[in-house]
């Protein structure tokens, strides 16, 4: 199946032919996307914390990509497809309980959708969660410590700052309220999450989904 070109999932070609067979268990996968900025990575790792999941943010395999080729390079969009549908592929396959992965979505292509209907063919139970906050606090998190420490391409804050204004002004990164994307994905959570902290939005998320926080896993992941 194809999935068109996106803000940060390229197009890519997911073969569904060797998906999930009868004797391995479909594993959990939360898809949290929104625009930049907006806290989809630390909102990931306080959820890892709780579930025990393991963390695929967006700029693990955007960044690696840049350390070889420019953003507008054929062979930079096909590496980025790459390591994303092998870490898909083959997390099915080891012990990990469930996979966290975060992006940008532009709801006005339908790639999305394609994509997630191809990981759920793969084996994945797909719980999609939409974060939105205020412009000012989009661009106060731009510019965290945290986001620089992670991310070395948006180190450049007034070169991210106006990537960020710019997908705002042209891009369709959030729903609105007549959207209804939850009639097409029945395990789909909208959170505004302004005024929260990543841990009170992970906890949000937990409910929803009714995840059992593994309790044990807060314990290594605090010397990771």
């Amino acid at each position: 199946m194809t999935v068109h070109k996106s803000i940060d999932l390229p197009k890519t070609e997911i073969d569904t032919n060797s998906k999930n067979p009868p004797n391995r268990a479909e594993k959990d996968l939360i898809v949290i996307f929104g625009p930049p900025a907006v806290g989809k990575m630390t909102v990931g790792r306080a959820l890892e914390k709780l579930t025990g999941y393991r963390l695929f943010h967006n700029h693990m395999s955007i960044d690696l990509a840049l350390n070889f080729f420019g953003y507008e390079d054929d062979a930079y969009r096909s590496m980025v497809e790459g390591i994303r549908e092998v870490v898909f592929k083959q997390f099915l396959n080891g012990s990990g309980k469930g996979l966290i992965f975060t992006f940008v979505w532009d709801l006005e292509d339908d790639y999305g959708f394609n994509y997630f209907d191809c990981l759920a063919e793969l084996g994945y139970r797909v719980h999609l969660v939409e974060l939105k906050a205020t412009i000012s606090a989009l661009v106060v998190r731009n510019r965290s410590e945290k986001r620089l420490a992670e991310k070395p391409t948006k180190v450049n804050v007034v070169a991210s700052e106006k990537n960020l204004m710019d997908w705002m002004s042209s891009k369709k990164l959030n729903t609105n309220w007549n959207d209804a994307l939850h009639k097409r994905f029945e395990k789909y959570i909208y959170i505004n999450n302004t005024h929260m902290a990543p841990e009170a939005t992970a906890a949000t998320i937990m409910d929803r989904f009714d995840f059992e926080a593994v309790k044990e896993m807060q314990d290594v992941f605090q010397t990771r």
